[in-house]
């Protein structure tokens, strides 16, 4: 979903609200939800999103929202007086992942399906890239 912020702000965000609404209907009814995913958080562009989230939420629809993002970003978006909802939700810090971890994680989906990776296979230093 493109969020816009134009002046035709308030009617696309009620057609925004309006398609969610009918996606979490027809998603319950087969005993689901809607996952609303966001990287790189900010609060540019995030106001019309997060009213429509937020609408959803106080409707009890089957809504979840992830979002990620740098921390001043998150806590600037925080402060926004939209974003009530996000004020409320469970925050989870990342720590910093080291090259063997990277390395680690890539190779155990291969191991878990029975077969064999060497370090040659997963690079470390091509996981330090991630870092």
């Amino acid at each position: 979903m493109r969020v816009a912020t134009s002046r035709t702000g308030t009617r696309r965000g009620r057609a925004y609200r309006s398609q969610l609404s009918q996606l979490a209907d027809l998603l319950r009814a087969q005993g689901g939800g809607v996952l609303i995913t966001v990287d790189e958080v900010h609060c540019k562009g995030l106001r019309e999103l997060g009213t429509t989230i937020q609408h959803a939420f106080r409707e009890q629809r089957n809504v979840a929202f992830v979002g990620a993002g740098l921390p001043s970003a998150v806590e600037e978006l925080l402060s926004d007086e939209v974003s009530t909802f996000l004020r409320r939700a469970d925050r989870r810090h990342l720590r910093t992942v080291s090259p063997d971890e990277v390395a680690e994680a890539l190779a155990m989906p291969i191991r878990t399906a029975g077969r064999d990776v060497t370090p040659d296979d997963v690079d470390r230093d091509e996981a330090a890239q991630f870092e």
